[in-house]
């Protein structure tokens, strides 16, 4: 802030004031007293300036908050092993996750930082998926997760942008995890719901 100390300017001594006259001010020091007021007005602005530059990233969203407040495209891409499932518009797969029941999510803590819920209280689809079947629950944390018909969607940390759903079909979090297919069904959960 080296600025706004050089435009400080000390308050002029009074020694250019007539002797016993110490509450007036002849013309040198009022343009002494003004030159001081213009500097110090002059600082002013050079901390009002850094203080709004400074307070401009105090304030810049977290990724975190963005991750929270966007909602996804879902599209559809193609397993090599699966065929066409459910994805984001990054290539990341969508999973449903066997443990949860109807609105209510059962993947948190350290589940939820593996499998990522998609956040979002809406998303568009490409041409072919049913847009109606686009849903949300609000989860433990007050946050909002996408759905479709009816499964919560989350990510798997461990996949690669279209690459194989590595996620698919494995048991974690006391669970069964799989993809979803164009026709909004999770086919490794359709034994376990209708048992349920």
């Amino acid at each position: 802030m080296q600025h706004a100390t050089s435009s400080l300017i000390a308050i002029p001594a009074q020694t250019d004031d007539l002797p016993g006259e110490r509450t007036s001010f002849p013309h040198r020091s009022v343009l002494a007293y003004a030159k001081w007021l213009i500097g110090l007005a002059l600082g002013g602005l050079v901390i009002s300036a850094c203080g709004s530059s400074l307070g401009a990233t105090a304030y810049v969203t977290t990724p975190s908050t963005i991750h929270y407040k966007a909602d996804l495209a879902i599209v559809v891409d193609h397993d090599a092993a699966l065929g066409p499932i459910l994805a984001t518009s990054q290539g990341f797969p969508l999973y449903a996750f066997s443990k949860d029941r109807g609105v209510k999510s059962f993947c948190n803590g350290a589940c939820a930082q593996i499998w990522r819920p998609a956040y979002g209280t809406h998303a568009s689809v490409v041409p072919g998926l049913n847009s109606t079947l686009v849903g949300y629950i609000v989860r433990k944390s007050g946050k909002h997760q996408l759905t479709y018909n009816g499964y919560p969607l989350y990510t798997f940390t461990h996949d690669t942008p279209h690459q194989k759903a590595s996620g698919e079909n494995i048991h974690a979090f006391g669970g069964l995890w799989a993809v979803i297919s164009v026709t909004g069904t999770a086919e490794p959960l359709a034994t376990t719901k209708k048992a349920s």
